[in-house]
């Protein structure tokens, strides 16, 4: 790793932005597309505006950059943001990726031990 890529410790909402954003490796990579890919990943509905907060916030961070479309009718004349990730944001989506999985691993045998309490705790369905 270069000198000039330091990692930079993420949050949660941002790993999963940046996940997105790689994810939808440059298939139309707006703000919208990044909140529906983030919402498959949670399971759960993600907030568009949360998404673009972010978005803007890794941008001045340099681990994403912006291209503007050609202004399109549809919107009114407005163009339409892509996201697509640096080289500093690969970095730091990877040092983060992998600090989650090492926090994983470290807690496995603990998640095994709820899994199966869950299990046996879990009514059956007849």
């Amino acid at each position: 790793m270069s000198n000039d890529l330091k990692p930079t410790t993420l949050g949660h909402f941002e790993q999963l932005v940046l996940s997105a954003v790689l994810a939808l490796n440059g298939r139309e990579p707006y703000g919208l597309k990044v909140c529906e890919k983030i919402s498959e990943f949670q399971g759960k509905e993600a907030n568009l505006g949360s998404v673009y907060v972010t978005l803007d916030r890794l941008k001045r961070k340099g681990f994403v950059r912006v291209e503007l479309s050609e202004p399109r009718p549809e919107r009114g004349g407005k163009p339409r943001a892509s996201y697509f990730m640096t080289p500093a944001g690969e970095v730091a989506l990877s040092e983060s990726l992998r600090a989650s999985v090492r926090a994983y691993v470290a807690t496995e045998s603990f998640w095994d031990k709820v899994w199966e309490t869950f299990k046996k705790l879990r009514p059956r369905r007849v």
